[in-house]
């Protein structure tokens, strides 16, 4: 893969992570012309379709989420006991 198609993977990255833009228009943003190709070569670098990506990735954050939740009533639940 060359630097440029890898720089503009990253930063579709990076779109899909932080903006709800569709995937046609992060593709756009990043320099790629043709969907299907952006597609194809996020998949290839990643191992998902970038729509699947994203969806992990909101997963992710769902559960570090609930998690930092369950941490924050545990130490208030703690500090009550004492």
């Amino acid at each position: 893969m060359d630097f440029l198609t890898d720089y503009r993977l990253s930063a579709a990255v990076y779109y899909l992570k932080e903006t709800r833009d569709e995937i046609g228009v992060v593709a756009e943003n990043c320099g790629f012309a043709n969907l299907s190709y952006f597609i194809r070569r996020f998949n290839r670098k990643y191992g998902a379709s970038p729509g699947r990506y994203r969806r992990k990735l909101s997963r992710l954050a769902e559960n570090e989420a609930i998690a930092a939740g369950e941490e924050s009533t545990l130490s208030r639940t703690r500090s009550r006991r004492c």
